[in-house]
């Protein structure tokens, strides 16, 4: 907080906000490489026997579901990060406006 006019705190809770933004644009980022990673399926027919058979269909499964793992996994970190920096710049405004309250409450004739 800095001065009187509080001019300080809005911009810190503006930059929380926008840093949130941030993040729930990564959000939305990883929506394409999702969509994408869907289309990448490939049915263990479309490879040759001798793939079959040394386990090239089953490891690019297990590297194409392991993607879309880590890509949930960043999607919910990113989620958390973003909610976490919405829910603490509502929580310095409203003990900021809390605050304010009780110093008004100190002045003579304030209440």
């Amino acid at each position: 907080m800095t001065g009187p006019d509080n001019g300080g705190i809005d911009v810190e809770l503006a930059a929380l906000r926008a840093d949130a933004e941030v993040w729930r644009a990564g959000i939305a980022a990883l929506e394409q490489p999702r969509r994408e990673l869907a289309l990448a399926l490939v049915e263990p027919a479309a490879f040759s026997m001798w793939a079959v058979d040394a386990g090239v269909d089953r490891t690019y499964e297990d590297v194409r579901a392991r993607m879309g793992r880590l890509i949930d996994q960043g999607s919910a970190a990113f989620r958390a990060i973003a909610d976490a920096l919405g829910a603490a710049a509502d929580v310095y405004e409203r003990e900021d406006a809390a605050g304010a309250h009780g110093f008004d409450a100190l002045r003579p004739g304030g209440g």
